[in-house]
This record gives C-alpha cells, structure tokens and sequence, in this order.
C-alpha cells in the first residue's frame, strides 16, 4: 500500500502536484486499485490502516469488527459506493450504515413510483417514522422487534395544534391504529429486502393481539331529510365561516357528484366546463390514480357558474374547514332535527312521535352521518333512479359492482314496503266452498273419476279466471299509486322549487325515498 500524490500539468504546461494525497493498494483478490484521500497526510495514513484491515477481514472470511462496522458509518457514501464496487464491504452492510430517515424517503418516493397516491404515501411514511423515532431506532441494526412491538401497544393518540404540529393527548389509540403503525413498518421492512438493503427482515413475524372493531357503517340522507335540512340552513347564521346558502350549494354538490371531501377541496373554477356540463379532478388527487370527470345536472352546472363567477381561476371552489369538515354537517344536521322537533310543540302526539324517530338523527341502527355520507347518498339515488348497476359503478368509479352495490346503496325502508304491498292480494280470491272433510274427500274421489280431458279445461277455465282477477286488481292498484305518485310529484316539485335541491334525474316519486313529511 503507497500513499502519494499525484501530478498534472497546468495551463501554462507546467508540472504540479495534486493538492489531495492518494492511495495505491491491492484488494483480497490481488486487483489494484486507486482512491483519491485527504489534503492532510495524516488522516490519509489512517484511512489506508482502516482499509487495510479490511482488505485482511476479506482476505480470512471473517465478520467486520465492531471498530469497523462504527468507522463504516462515518466514511463518505461516495467511499462505501466504491468499497461495495471492488467487493470489500456488502451492499447491506452500506446500507445498514444509512440513517433510517433516508431510507424512509427513499422507501417514500418508491411508494409514489409504483402508482400510489402523495396522501398514501405521506400516509404510510409518518407511521413507520412515529414508531421509529419513538422507538429510539436511528440505524436498520438499531431495530428490536419485543421493543418496536411495546411502542405501538404504548402509542397515543395525537391532536393536531395551531400551528400544525401535532402532540400527544395522553389517550391510548385504537387497536385499528396500531395495526396500521405495524403494517407501515412491515411494508417498510419488506421493501429494504426486496431493495437488497437488509439481508434479513427482522419484524415480519410481529402481530397485534388486540380485537379491530370494525368500522361504523355510514347511512345516507333521504328526500325528506334533506329538504327539512335545507329549510333550517338557508335562515341559520353562517358555521365555520361559511354562509348558509354556499353550505346549502356544498352539501348539494357532494350529493349530486359523489365526490369525496378531499377532491372537492381541490376544485378550482378551471376544473369546470360549463357547456358540457362536467367537473374534473386531477388523477393526483383521486384515490385511485385516475382523472375523474362527472357530469353535472344542468340547474347544478348553473348554480356553479354563478357561484365561481367572481372567484379566480387558481382559488378553491369552496371554502371548507381543514378539519372537522362533518362536524360542521352534524351541527346543521342536529340543529335542523331540533328545530323540525320544536315546531310541533303545539301538538303533543305529532312531538312526541318527531322525537322517537330517527329522522335527521345522525346516528341510527343504519349508521352515521358524516360528510361522507353524502357520497352514499349518491350512489343510493344512483339506484333508486334506476340507473344500471354498471353506470352507477362508473359514476362512484369503484374498482367492482359489488362495492357499489353493497356498501354505497342504501335501501329505504319505505321502499322495503312498498316492494311487499306490490305483491298480488292472495287473500281476497274466491275460494271454492267445500263444507265437510267428507264434502272434500266426495269432491276428490268425484274428480277422479272424470276423464282427463274434462279435468284439463276445467282446471284451466279456473286459471284463467284467477289470472284475469289478479289483472283487473292490479290495474285498479297501479290506477290509485299513480294518482297518488302524482300528487306527491306536485309537491315535490313545489318544494325542490322553492328549496333549490332536485333528486338526479329519473327520479319520479318521492315516496321512493322518505316517510311522508310533516
């Protein structure tokens, strides 16, 4: 091993030496290399020791010795690269040498890459990075799966400040959390395998003990609901800033497109054409990585315009609250449902009755209403309008029909009861009178006797009859539904009218949707 420098020839072609000393030397397999050191000739001398012991650890087989493995953090990434290209240092040993935060952003961008979204990979990267800071881990070496495991039992809940930052409430957070925090670190674990940055995975086998509740179902609004919501907000004082009618223009919106609240806070008056009508959202800001374009009802597109007629182009669409964006809807809600409550006070039946019911509770046995909510909304008109299954998948850009059809749609109970009383009156159809067990057992042996043809037209002269009887009944049935359909049509359009909210298209009854209206 020779320690030197080298030389060169300037511009006026003079002979000069090189600020920088080098080192000349043999690897374990007899390859000669060069390595350009410091200007200070003393700590040139100790790096060629250091790589000198190395090449002897390499030359016997043997482990690096822990003064190595402490001196290997320490040396330049752009040193450990070439160490790892003339084969004295593994590659995992390099990259075990890298601070965990780089190979957390590292694992981050990698996330995006492969077709995530920003919001899932910020996501995933903040839970594996609380554990790891938390947990006291700066190296992949530092890693301990019993004590990586006691800091996600002991995780807090955290509340977000003023400022931003978040702190700690001193609440444990749900088994669901926790589960999600290991899941971060496992995925990560996993990824610095497959990126040959780890040799071995040290927490794949760790699992949560704690019973995951399952998540609360979301219920959707009906006709009646909304339009007694609608009433109180357009007389009630503005929430979170926010006026009455542009809450009234928000909530209509959401309900009408399905859009999610994040998508909507993305909208700018840009994202609207107003002469298809349709609305975009950017495949940066969906959730599955696609542009969504959603048609818009006409007198919906013209209540847009005129809202964003005085914004500017790059300004949100709506102003929406960074948080707690459904407790501003449960407060309209609750507040609708107190006032629909106190205006029958007069009449202690009618109150008492407003009171045991669910209408406009935001929690009931079908679920809770957040903002959310009104994207299930959607879909339930979706399929009460009579739209097929695969446009209403294509509408709520779900991945399958099952999804849409299963969680989004929302039967209402009246149209639970109006599918059973459209069934045929079995009961009122004439039976035959037979009188005793005896007058039966005579009418079966009688009919036994006949001959078969008899039998034939006589059994389908009966048929006949019936089928012509369930028909007239039917017509009389349908002939009274549609006189009382278009009664409620016309106050229905009466209400939407005044109100400014329309059902989508196709829908044509509002008993489809609702309990009659006080």
């Amino acid at each position: 091993m020779r320690i030197y420098k080298d030389t060169y020839k300037n511009k006026d072609g003079e002979t000069k030496k090189t600020k920088r000393w080098y080192i000349d030397f043999f690897d374990h397999l007899n390859h000669r290399h060069k390595l350009a050191s410091f200007t200070d000739k003393k700590a040139t001398r100790d790096l060629a020791g250091q790589i000198e012991s190395l090449i002897s650890c390499r030359a016997s087989g043997g482990s690096l010795t822990p003064e190595l493995q402490k001196w290997l953090t320490k040396v330049p990434d752009a040193t450990k690269k070439k160490f790892v290209k003339w084969s004295l240092v593994d590659a995992q040993r390099v990259e075990g040498g890298k601070l965990l935060t780089a190979h957390l952003d590292d694992w981050k961008k990698s996330i995006i890459a492969t077709g995530s979204t920003q919001k899932q990979a910020e996501q995933q990267h903040t839970r594996a990075s609380r554990v790891f800071t938390e947990s006291g881990f700066v190296f992949w070496k530092d890693i301990q799966a019993s004590k990586l495991l006691v800091i996600i039992e002991s995780l807090q809940k955290l509340q977000r400040t003023k400022n931003g930052a978040y702190k700690n409430t001193g609440k444990p957070t749900s088994p669901r959390t926790k589960h999600h925090h290991l899941g971060a670190c496992k995925q990560f674990a996993r990824w610095m395998m497959a990126d040959r940055r780890a040799s071995d995975n040290l927490i794949e086998h760790l699992s949560m003990t704690g019973k995951i509740e399952t998540q609360e179902p979301r219920r959707a609004l009906n006709i009646g609901e909304i339009e007694i919501l609608f009433d109180y907000i357009v007389k009630s004082e503005p929430l979170s800033y926010i006026p009455g009618h542009e809450r009234i223009l928000l909530y209509r919106f959401a309900m009408e497109t399905g859009l999610r609240a994040d998508e909507i806070r993305t909208l700018t008056r840009t994202s609207f054409d107003f002469e298809a009508p349709t609305v975009k959202v950017e495949s940066k800001h969906t959730k599955n990585g696609k542009v969504a374009i959603i048609p818009l009802k006409p007198s919906t597109a013209e209540a847009m315009k005129a809202h964003t007629g005085c914004k500017a182009p790059t300004a949100p669409v709506f102003k929406m609250p960074k948080s707690n964006l459904a407790k501003m809807l449960q407060k309209d809600i609750a507040n609708a449902r107190t006032h629909w409550i106190e205006n029958a006070k007069d009449n202690p039946e009618e109150h008492r009755r407003r009171t045991e019911s669910d209408f406009l509770k935001i929690k009931t046995s079908e679920g809770k209403l957040v903002f959310h909510s009104l994207r299930h909304t959607f879909g339930s008109f979706l399929e009460s309008s009579g739209a097929a299954p695969k446009v209403a998948q294509e509408l709520m850009r779900h991945s399958t029909v099952q999804l849409t059809l299963g969680l989004y749609t929302h039967l209402q109970a009246d149209r639970v009861t109006e599918a059973v009383n459209a069934l045929p009156d079995f009961g009122k159809q004439e039976v035959a009178k037979t009188g005793t067990d005896d007058g039966i057992v005579d009418a079966i042996s009688k009919n036994y006797v006949k001959s078969s043809a008899t039998y034939s037209d006589s059994k389908q002269s009966k048929h006949s009859n019936t089928l012509q009887n369930i028909a007239k009944q039917g017509d009389n049935v349908a002939q009274t539904k549609n006189a009382a359909c278009d009664s409620k049509n016309d106050v229905f359009k009466s209400k939407t009218e005044r109100r400014g909210f329309e059902p989508p298209e196709g829908i044509v009854s509002l008993r489809r949707f609702s309990k009659p209206l006080p």
